[in-house]
């Protein structure tokens, strides 16, 4: 369904988390748009430190005077807000989206959904118990070229192999500062949790509805930074049965903070390769230029047709976050818990295949991180 062909709607939200996205999304809720039918309500947003900084950070994204500012997540979540955003580094995803739950909101939180796939299972098992609506906030999924990735997939025929690529090309040592949460261990920091997630959520969607997504093998490689002890570079080779099994669809899956995924500038990001051609997707794998569909017929040094190219145009100049706000609302006044787009399955799906690969390499978050106990102060 067309996200714009939706009956007008409102939801109230507050933000756990003054950071970088917290502001992006923040900035998308409070931005005008006159061509949504959806509205979303910004109420509060809450700091982990202080109220000081909270006030900081609403003085900083120009915020009407009816958004408050809280000290504590637990101020926030005391309040009549529907919907809670959770911005906070990986690390406390699981701690901080049950603390939401258990206050009665709805979530919606910042990729990736966890740290593990048991607390992600504990996560959706609590919020279906509860009755309550939570979705991992994989915004890709949302924007426009997302809409239409899947509906052009079938004209590339049947899947046979799939590469997505999230490298950002930087000097680690250089150019992240200390602490930042991207080179800590302590925060769940490096390449794969932050960059190689986009990279599987590519390739997910193109295996198209399915009712497992669970690979039929993993095989990875993984190269770590010697000072932080984050992954900087990790690659994977995934082998997916299809719903026949009478076909293989394989998968490379490659992340990296020192290696760059468009060095020149027109280097696709993401290749799906099937028998009628491929489609390509350009730019970061996080909020794609465009892609393009090339039309082939089989056959040694046969050269493809690009028949269709499709921008990334995103009504009103937002961001692109509020298009995962937009199917909170609509999931939300519909009744439903989960996200028919963003599914528990394949939440977990991802989360499953991250715990293998950590798992071969070594990556360990420590017990804290990693456990479902809860609460558990960090």
């Amino acid at each position: 369904m067309n996200p714009q062909d939706q009956p007008s709607l409102t939801l109230t939200w507050g933000i756990l988390s003054t950071g970088r996205i917290a502001e992006k999304f923040a900035l998308d809720l409070l931005h005008p748009r006159p061509c949504s039918p959806i509205n979303h309500t910004l109420t509060g947003v809450a700091s982990s430190t202080s109220l000081s900084t909270a006030c900081a950070f609403l003085d900083k994204i120009q915020a009407p005077k009816h958004v408050i500012p809280y000290g504590s997540y637990s101020a926030l979540l005391s309040t009549p807000c529907e919907a809670v955003y959770v911005a906070t580094p990986h690390s406390h995803h699981y701690q901080n989206a049950m603390m939401a739950l258990e206050a009665g909101k709805h979530v919606l939180i910042e990729k990736p959904i966890t740290v593990n796939a048991e607390q992600c299972n504990a996560l959706v098992n609590t919020a279906a118990a509860k009755r309550l609506f939570v979705m991992e906030g994989l915004w890709t999924r949302f924007q426009p070229i997302g809409y239409a990735f899947r509906e052009v997939l079938g004209e590339v025929g049947k899947v046979n192999r799939v590469w997505a690529d999230n490298g950002m090309g930087m000097e680690v040592e250089r150019h992240f500062p200390t602490g930042d949460r991207l080179v800590t261990l302590d925060l769940a920091g490096g390449g794969l949790l932050d960059l190689g997630i986009y990279s599987l959520n590519w390739v997910l969607q193109a295996l198209g509805p399915r009712r497992d997504y669970a690979p039929r093998s993993v095989a990875s490689a993984m190269t770590k930074n010697r000072s932080t002890g984050v992954d900087e570079t990790t690659t994977i080779l995934l082998r997916f049965s299809t719903e026949k099994d009478d076909q293989e669809i394989h998968a490379i899956v490659a992340s990296s903070l020192r290696c760059a995924t468009d060095a020149d500038g027109s280097t696709p990001c993401v290749r799906v390769q099937g028998d009628k051609g491929e489609i390509q997707v350009f730019g970061w794998p996080w909020r794609p230029l465009r892609l393009r569909v090339v039309a082939r017929e089989q056959g040694f040094g046969s050269t493809g047709m690009v028949g269709k190219e499709i921008l990334n145009h995103m009504p009103d100049q937002v961001y692109g976050l509020a298009y995962e706000a937009d199917e909170v609302a609509r999931c939300v006044r519909s009744g439903r818990l989960e996200s028919e787009i963003m599914s528990w399955k394949e939440s977990l799906a991802t989360m499953k295949i991250m715990d293998q690969v950590r798992k071969e390499n070594g990556l360990w978050f420590g017990e804290e991180l990693e456990s479902v106990l809860y609460p558990l102060a960090l």
